[in-house]
């Protein structure tokens, strides 16, 4: 008789709370479902479109400025005015086309790879090169050791010192 009565009040138990359970696990899964569909989507394609307007100051004082080339044309202002680019990116491509006044080109990254093709045209001379990543790091080191060694034995460079103070 107490078996049996142990068995009545499990069976009454799980009876009223069968409910309940239905209605957790609903709830459970429809919440599972909103937050799955709630992560942010990665974007396997996109295209980017740029303006950039670059102006140089019209009263800047340019009597110390010393004329780098050896000709006679001035080339500071290059980069000055409007440069229009579109970057293409797909899965692990990217090609980004750019086109200013006197230059264009287009640059291709392959990520997988790790290797980026540069072509370009200034001014009627088209060039182009490729390089990987080891390539142009060792391109940027070689840069600044060069930059360095120029820093040592210009005299027309102002060497500016700073004197630190403890705090």
């Amino acid at each position: 008789m107490m078996n049996n009565l142990v068995y009545f009040r499990l069976h009454v138990f799980l009876r009223l709370n069968y409910k309940h359970m239905k209605l957790f696990f609903l709830s459970a899964l429809i919440l599972g479902g909103a937050a799955a569909s709630a992560q942010p989507k990665l974007m396997k394609q996109a295209i980017i479109t740029t303006t950039t307007n670059v102006i140089a100051p019209e009263d800047e004082d340019v009597s110390q400025v010393q004329n780098q080339g050896g000709g006679g044309m001035n080339f500071r202002n290059f980069g000055d005015g409007e440069t229009k680019s579109v970057t293409y990116l797909k899965n692990d491509l990217v090609k980004t086309n750019f086109k200013s006044e006197s230059f264009r080109g287009t640059i291709f990254r392959n990520n997988t790879l790790k290797t980026t093709t540069t072509i370009f045209e200034i001014m009627g001379n088209k060039q182009g090169f490729t390089a990987s990543d080891d390539d142009q790091v060792a391109m940027r080191k070689k840069a600044d050791s060069m930059m360095k060694e120029k820093a040592k034995t210009d005299t027309s460079m102002q060497r500016r010192t700073r004197t630190m103070t403890p705090s």
